[in-house]
């Protein structure tokens, strides 16, 4: 697993978990390991505990997989599972897996299978607290999985640390986290856009037809502190620099879409915040006529900081 940071005003600080060693997991799998065949990386757990102190929390029962395929044998492994691991359960209705009662942030791809509907197809997973997702995958002789997303967090949860934990699919179907090696914390003093990511990845050849395959999975958290917007105002400007209207929301309250006046050319997105010694900025972005949408932000009740796109509809 691989870590970056960029300072600006703060100080960031890494720090290596113990769990790497009491689990004995390897994020970077080697060829030949006992892993390689089955066990493929897709993506990450992002929690703020350790997944061990979790571990006894989940509760699976046989219903939970029973449309699934060898869905007794899977059961039977989470009851030998080693300690740490945890289970995601597949939900066909809505065509993903979910780790259940689990205080995490997942973000994943996986296939998934139905075995009383006889479809497979693969599931993307991104819980709201992970934004700026980012998917890549390409196939052929390397099949390659390159999945990223952001982590906003205000000065509520600037001191707790992050622990990103491995999520990997068995041939089987079998979707689990590993606990990770290392985490990431930030503390000290932290200003708007201080930021670090965690990264994990894995390369491993199989053989398929009697041809050798290669696989490579790249998987990055990013965490990035933001001061809690505290009112957004969106200003209508005409050709001339002219204030149509002006339209002020609490964030997180913006409607998934909006129209405009046929004379607005463009939009200022203001963006009201308090910072660390409590003075009130505002931030500002222009939006030019023709761009389909505008990105602004909100402070969950859990300290993450989301993102929510606003579509616009430009009338000429």
């Amino acid at each position: 697993m691989k870590m970056k940071k960029s300072r600006k005003t703060g100080i960031v600080t890494l720090f290596l978990s113990m769990l790497m060693i009491l689990a004995g997991c390897q994020l970077a799998v080697e060829e030949g390991s006992e892993t390689s065949v089955e066990d493929r990386l897709i993506g990450a757990l992002i929690t703020t505990d350790s997944m061990n102190s979790l571990w006894g929390e989940q509760e699976l029962t046989p219903e939970m997989f029973e449309d699934m395929e060898d869905g007794v044998l899977i059961l039977e492994e989470y009851e030998n599972r080693s300690e740490g691991v945890l289970y995601a359960i597949p939900s066909y209705e809505e065509k993903k897996y979910v780790f259940e009662g689990v205080e995490g942030y997942a973000m994943f791809v996986a296939v998934i299978h139905n075995e009383e509907e006889n479809e497979t197809y693969s599931s993307a997973v991104a819980d709201p607290e992970i934004s700026d997702l980012s998917t890549h995958i390409t196939g052929g002789d390397v099949y390659k999985v390159e999945l990223s997303g952001t982590i906003y967090f205000s000065e509520n949860r600037a001191e707790r640390p992050w622990h990103m934990n491995p999520v990997y699919q068995k041939e089987n179907g079998v979707v689990y986290a590993m606990p990770g090696g290392m985490g990431f914390s930030m503390g000290g003093e932290t200003g708007e856009g201080t930021s670090g990511s965690t990264r994990t990845d894995q390369t491993l050849s199989y053989t398929e037809n009697g041809e050798t395959k290669s696989f490579e999975s790249h998987i990055e958290i990013n965490y990035t502190f933001m001061y809690a917007p505290s009112r957004i105002t969106v200003v209508e400007m005409n050709a001339d620099n002219q204030v149509l209207i002006r339209r002020e929301y609490e964030p997180g309250k913006l409607p998934e879409e909006m129209g405009t006046n046929e004379e607005a050319e463009y939009l200022i997105i203001e963006t009201e915040k308090a910072g660390e010694d409590g003075k009130t900025f505002v931030e500002r972005e222009i939006v030019n006529k023709g761009e389909e949408s505008f990105a602004s932000y909100y402070e969950m009740e859990n300290g993450i900081i989301s993102k929510m796109m606003t579509t616009i509809l430009w009338r000429e």
